[in-house]
C-alpha cells in the first residue's frame, strides 16, 4: 500500500533530505516543527520555520535545505 502523505519526524527526515542539496519529493508530506529552526528554499522562496510551525511540503516544487539548528524537535503524527 501508497502512503499518499509522508510524515518526517527528527530521526528520519535525514532519510528522505540532505542538507545544501535540492530535493523533489516523491509524495505530498508534513513537516511538523516543535522545537528549533529549519531554514530552506521552495523553488526561489526562501523561508525559516522556528517551534510550533507546520509546512506542507509539495511534491510539485524543488526544496532545498539551507540549516537545520541543533536543537532540532518535529513532530510524528502517530
Amino acid at each position: 500500500m501508497v502512503q499518499p502523505i509522508q510524515i518526517f519526524d527528527a530521526k528520519n527526515i535525514f532519510d528522505y533530505i540532505e542538507i545544501k542539496h535540492p530535493y523533489h519529493p516523491k509524495n505530498p508530506a508534513f513537516l511538523i516543527l516543535r522545537n528549533g529552526l529549519v531554514v530552506y528554499h521552495e523553488n526561489v522562496d526562501k523561508i525559516e520555520l522556528s517551534g510550533n510551525h507546520v509546512a506542507l511540503i509539495d511534491s510539485r516544487r524543488v526544496y532545498e535545505i539551507l540549516e537545520i539548528s541543533e536543537d532540532l524537535e518535529l513532530q510524528r503524527i502517530p
